[in-house]
């Protein structure tokens, strides 16, 4: 998911197989919560930060992935010129 609001968290996940989503929905939370007391540490965010450009560089090795990406950035307002820098700014 794509956005410009630098304000947005936006969570995905997936039971693993013979867990509920409650159970899910319980360990979001307490991860949220733990996250909110204690923070981040520089090593959380650096690691975030790789990961973020290495699945940019991914998605270019597929046609498809290097479109949806500029589909998704052109639906919510990005120019081509942001996103050809975008990695740039992470």
């Amino acid at each position: 998911v794509y956005t410009l609001d630098p304000n947005t968290l936006i969570i995905v996940a997936q039971p693993a197989e013979g867990h509920t989503l409650q159970e899910l929905e319980e360990a979001i939370d307490q991860t949220l919560h733990e996250i909110l007391q204690k923070g981040v540490s520089s090593a959380d965010v650096e690691r975030a930060k790789r990961q973020m450009v290495t699945n940019t560089i991914f998605a270019h090795d597929q046609v498809i992935g290097g479109a949806e990406e500029i589909g998704q950035g052109l639906a919510v307002g990005a120019t081509l010129d942001h996103l050809d820098n975008w990695v740039d700014h992470i």
